[in-house]
């Protein structure tokens, strides 16, 4: 019988109108399962079961065989494709969660800028106030030069405190016309009380380019310092995901003779950092209060080291890629090492450079 046809009556898949064979309840061409269009209660909820747990298996299996340097690449190349997550979307999912959780544990961090910006906020506006509390005590005192006018004054001075002397800030920026970094320092109150515009105006910035600058800098130093690291924490998960084709261009140059396609290069740089993520977020996961020790400027003597964790992430992420780089790449110890340091080498000079242009392109853009 052909297909299609129970009987005499012809059957045709729902979703891509195929023609389904004798008996059959799924469609050979697009593996939907056969339905007149209406389901029950129960077949949602075990449609969504099934596809959950599907999902679950395969994120499973994948975090599984990425612990195992090179496994999941090899696997890939293989054909082995839909038992594991896509390389990329395994990649973003863990840098997700681990600038997730990056960010969660710099909340210290972020919590310290922000009181560090109000003190210094507050301690201006006692300037202010005491400059004209001293101007106000010599009109008091011309007029009433009595000792006990006098006394009165100083009572009062003592009761309200003093404030931090916070004369200057300091600032860099590029100046085009000089095509040199320069820096300024500016007269604290004047950041507080001037508008950006008369601010820049007062001292004398021209250039739009040079005025931009300082206004974001301004914002950044002074006001919003703890929403900038969150924009920068945001934007370095797509710094490291365009690092990966630098990394690829590389693993290809130092293995031309390999005859592997530069997808099979970058394949590998996304499953090498999948599991840098996983390390790095494990590790913090399991240094309770890492911020908050190393932001104390006395910390007890009983409280454990905070960086064990993380040098255990780093070495392990060392080894497994030297492990990865024999396996996938096939070659023997001494050649293996050799481009193992090029590569970390090469790595760490892309890393800094990227994480420089990142953070002035996000102090400019934030």
């Amino acid at each position: 019988m052909e297909p299609g046809f129970t009987g005499t009556k012809a059957r045709y898949c729902p979703n891509c109108h195929y023609p389904l064979l004798q008996g059959a309840s799924f469609c050979s061409e697009c593996g939907q399962q056969y339905t007149t269009g209406k389901q029950t209660l129960w077949m949602l909820l075990k449609a969504l079961v099934g596809s959950a747990l599907n999902i679950d298996s395969r994120l499973l299996l994948t975090l599984r065989h990425l612990c195992v340097p090179g496994k999941l690449t090899l696997e890939f190349f293989k054909g082995h494709h839909r038992r594991y997550m896509h390389p990329i979307r395994i990649f973003l999912l863990m840098a997700v969660v681990h600038f997730a959780v990056l960010s969660w544990t710099l909340a210290e961090v972020r919590d310290k800028i922000t009181e560090a910006q109000e003190t210094r906020k507050l301690n201006l506006y006692r300037r202010t106030f005491w400059a004209e509390l001293d101007s106000a005590q010599a009109k008091v005192l011309a007029l009433f030069p009595q000792p006990i006018a006098a006394q009165a004054l100083d009572s009062l001075r003592s009761n309200l405190g003093g404030y931090e002397v916070t004369d200057s800030t300091q600032l860099l920026y590029y100046n085009p016309s000089t095509k040199k970094i320069e820096y300024r320092s500016i007269d604290s109150h004047d950041v507080l009380m001037l508008p950006t515009a008369k601010l820049t105006d007062k001292y004398g910035f021209k250039d739009p380019v040079v005025r931009f600058q300082v206004s974001q800098w301004l914002r950044i130093l002074l006001k919003e310092g703890g929403n900038f690291l969150n924009f920068i924490l945001g934007n370095l998960a797509w710094m490291v995901f365009l690092m990966m084709p630098a990394l690829a261009l590389l693993l290809k140059l130092l293995y031309i003779r390999r005859g592997k396609y530069f997808v099979e290069h970058l394949v590998f740089s996304f499953h090498y950092h999948t599991f840098s993520f996983l390390a790095f977020t494990l590790a913090i996961l399991l240094t309770p209060g890492l911020i908050s020790l190393s932001l104390e400027s006395t910390p007890s003597e009983s409280a454990p080291p905070s960086d064990v964790w993380v040098s255990v992430a780093f070495i392990a992420v060392m080894v497994y890629l030297f492990v990865a780089l024999r396996r996938v790449y096939q070659q023997g110890y001494v050649k293996t090492f050799v481009k193992f340091c090029i590569i970390n080498f090469s790595y760490i000079f892309i890393f800094l450079i990227s994480l420089a242009l990142t953070l002035v392109v996000g102090a400019l853009l934030f």
